[in-house]
């Protein structure tokens, strides 16, 4: 039997923390080792005690889950985090790749789909929830076609002048 996985729910919004910490306790395969209030607390406990994946909103005051996110896996680069956000933006979900999280998921997501995603992250896998992969891995837009900008004889004596 592998033992369970060590989670920690980080929001500043103590329901969802409480909610998904207790979601998280009520599987035999995790084991919460904390929920912290905001990305200064994960620091601290990140630094304190072992920490398989963290369960990390984006947006919360004293410290943002982005720059959590980058601390931790910079000074530990086996934990993994999870980052979880109501808010679909494309910049979000980018700065948090970047900052080293394993994964993006929205808080509209279903119960099963975090279970899995958190397993899928400790085993070392990437995850996007299903919307903003699909933006991001959608080819460019064509840019748009203009006319030919016809520049009078004016502006022709001021362009060559540049």
């Amino acid at each position: 039997m592998t033992p369970p996985i060590r989670v920690c729910v980080v929001d500043d919004d103590m329901f969802v923390r409480q909610a998904l910490g207790g979601y998280v306790e009520a599987h035999p395969d995790f084991a919460l080792v904390g929920r912290c209030a905001h990305g200064g607390e994960a620091v601290a406990l990140a630094e304190a005690q072992t920490v398989d994946v963290f369960l990390m909103d984006v947006q919360m005051p004293v410290m943002d889950g982005i720059t959590a996110t980058r601390t931790i896996t910079a000074g530990r680069p086996t934990t993994r985090v999870l980052l979880m956000t109501s808010f679909d933006d494309d910049r979000a979900v980018q700065a948090g790749l970047d900052s080293g999280a394993s994964g993006f998921l929205l808080k509209s997501s279903t119960p099963e789909t975090l279970l899995l995603a958190l397993r899928a992250v400790h085993a070392g896998a990437y995850v996007l929830s299903p919307e903003p992969a699909r933006r991001m891995t959608r080819p460019p837009a064509p840019a748009p076609e203009h006319p030919p900008i016809a520049l009078s004889a004016s502006e022709l004596e001021v362009l060559a002048l540049v």
